[in-house]
């Protein structure tokens, strides 16, 4: 029982003449109460109502236009609204059969879905950076690594210069002295730059600062690392097949990976084998893949397994290998090198920065994205080393030529 029905049962069972100027007002309050639920009930509906007029209005709209606009002109269904609305209203047969695959006869109600993910093909990993490279912190804008000269193992030049001798007790000796050498580090800038209309930034799906920001890091870790093997050190890193440390290694055919080439290049090695590693070019797999020695072995090992199937780091002659497409192309010097990346210094100034801002292309409603990086890097050793007795020349780095 409501309000108002309570209130006329109390009043009727009092009696004619009897009903106070309480109960009317109360019977009043009640029915005023009423009278405010059931605006505010129609209010609601009113609203409600709008809402899906309005969303009725642009589905239609919008049903035209993908099937009357999206089309070449010669092909247009309707000549206008009007018609397509009119066909709409009485079931035309054009456009009753219904079916999901085509927009116009009921695709258009199914909503399209996009992925907030972006496809694309990952850069590689740092070659330099994950195989023991010495990482060295800058607190300013150049660093200098103090080094001994280790250019030559002849006796009397070890070290540049310290000796030893072999006497009896009474013999007397000869000073000697160690020569000692720097490697300057000094930070080179190296930049990305973007700008963004900021009608991307509010309709794109995807978060275009992380966006932008993440893809432009991995670009500086792809350019760096490319300096790191290929850079000339001219406001950039000195890669190590522009270094005065290289070792080069003829091949045995020219434009091909011999079997004796890995064995070659081993013989000039000189380093941690336990840290070296072969960097090869992809396009020499073919060719690597295909390596036997004189009994008919295979050269290349695809992994502790056994399996070719595996997941594990290939090596060749026990050497693990690492494919990068930073290294040159097939018959290049360098398409195979034996490296120990421990011997190369790379210098950080600060890390990885990035700036964005509204404000520098404000008249031109964008933003601005830039990613820093100050870096540089070169081999310890400045020059390749002679061994004590003589011969070819030995280095931590050694390139096929």
């Amino acid at each position: 029982m409501d309000k108002i029905t309570e209130i006329l049962e109390k009043i009727k069972s009092i009696g004619d003449g009897k009903v106070s100027q309480e109960a009317f007002a109360e019977l009043k309050n009640a029915i005023d109460n009423r009278d405010k639920e059931l605006d505010e009930q129609m209010g609601s509906m009113e609203k409600n109502m709008e809402k899906h007029l309005a969303k009725m209005s642009q589905a239609i709209t919008e049903g035209f236009n993908k099937a009357n606009y999206e089309k070449p002109p010669e092909e247009a269904r309707f000549k206008d609204f009007g018609e397509f609305v009119g066909k709409v209203k009485a079931r035309d047969m054009s456009i009753k059969d219904l079916a999901e695959g085509a927009g116009n006869t009921g695709g258009y109600l199914v909503p399209e879905e996009f992925k907030s993910e972006i496809l694309r093909v990952q850069l590689e990993n740092s070659v330099v950076r994950n195989n023991s490279a010495r990482i060295i912190q800058m607190n300013s804008s150049m660093v200098q690594m103090p080094a001994l000269d280790m250019s030559s193992n002849a006796a009397g030049f070890l070290y540049g210069g310290a000796a030893a001798y072999w006497g009896n007790e009474n013999a007397s000796f000869t000073e000697s002295n160690p020569t000692f050498d720097n490697v300057k580090l000094e930070a080179n800038k190296l930049t990305a730059y973007v700008e963004d209309p900021n009608e991307l930034e509010q309709d794109a799906i995807v978060n275009m600062g992380q966006l932008l920001t993440t893809m432009y890091g991995e670009v500086l870790a792809f350019e760096e690392d490319f300096a790191f093997i290929n850079g000339d050190g001219v406001n950039k890193p000195l890669g190590i097949l522009a270094a005065p440390a290289l070792v080069t290694v003829s091949r045995a055919t020219a434009s091909q990976i011999h079997p004796v080439d890995p064995i070659t290049m081993i013989s000039r090695f000189r380093g941690n084998l336990d840290k070296a590693v072969f960097v090869v070019n992809q396009s020499a797999l073919p060719q690597i893949y295909q390596l036997k020695d004189d009994n008919g072995n295979f050269i290349w090992h695809p992994g502790m397994s056994g399996s070719i199937a595996t997941k594990v780091m290939g090596t060749l002659y026990g050497i693990p290998m690492v494919v990068t497409e930073k290294a040159p192309a097939l018959g290049t010097e360098g398409d195979l090198m034996l490296c120990d990346w421990s011997h190369y210094l790379i210098g950080d100034r600060g890390g990885l920065r990035t700036d964005y801002s509204q404000h520098y292309k404000f008249q031109n409603d964008q933003m601005a994205y830039r990613c820093v990086e100050r870096v540089d890097g070169q081999p310890w050793l400045k020059s390749a080393i002679t061994p004590r007795n003589g011969g070819s020349t030995l280095s931590p780095f050694i390139a096929l030529s």
